[in-house]
């Protein structure tokens, strides 16, 4: 799934675009998920990867939480759910599980070039002390799910350190994905999400959406 990096960008944007002065809680919430004891809990998993059918319930969280968009924090968790269920439809499960299964090699050089991303899309977005001001080290988060309060503000610490990038990680050249590549990921995910809570808030009950 995406990195802590990227999903940090995507609720940087997501608050930008809605307006929330809480910036702090959404982008704690937006990794959230992945610090959580159990992942297919926090990620409202269904199906399995065996049979194709993998995907993410979001449905089922609004129904968990249907007044989630008036809490920052939750407001970020639901951007990881659309994120992540974009690169789980658009990215592993077309094509991604096939070279990692096949390939012994790659999963090493994948998670070098979410390395090497960390740094180039920090620079493409101007986003690298925006985040450092911005990320929590000490927070009350909602208890949802298998989210423990002490693992989430742990894992924030781990997105600050990967914000500790040289300048020559900047251009380095990647090998699995492309930067334009991710940079769209990035842009549909941070879209989608503005657009479901924006149809959420107009269309409470589902009406005409």
């Amino acid at each position: 799934m995406g990195s802590r990096v990227m999903h940090a960008i995507i609720a940087e944007n997501v608050s930008k675009k809605l307006e929330i002065q809480n910036v702090d809680m959404v982008l704690l919430g937006s990794i959230a998920a992945d610090a959580a004891t159990n992942n297919d809990i926090s990620h409202y998993y269904q199906g399995d990867s065996v049979t194709y059918t993998r995907t993410i319930n979001i449905t089922k969280f609004i129904g968990d939480f249907p007044s989630f968009h008036q809490v920052p924090f939750l407001i970020g968790y639901f951007s990881h759910l659309v994120a992540d269920e974009l690169w789980l439809t658009g990215f592993y499960q077309p094509w991604l599980r096939n070279r990692l299964e096949n390939n012994e090699n790659l999963l090493n050089t994948y998670h070098h070039d979410f390395f090497l991303l960390n740094a180039k899309l920090c620079e493409f977005y101007d986003c690298k002390e925006f985040l450092i001001r911005h990320i929590p080290r000490t927070a009350t988060i909602p208890t949802i799910l298998s989210c423990d309060e002490t693992n989430v503000l742990a894992f924030s610490q781990e997105l600050l350190e990967d914000l500790n990038y040289t300048n020559e990680k900047i251009n380095e050249s990647l090998s699995v994905f492309t930067l334009q590549q991710i940079v769209g990921y990035i842009e549909t995910s941070f879209e989608k999400t503005t657009y479901l809570i924006n149809n959420l808030i107009q269309n409470p009950k589902g009406e005409n959406s």
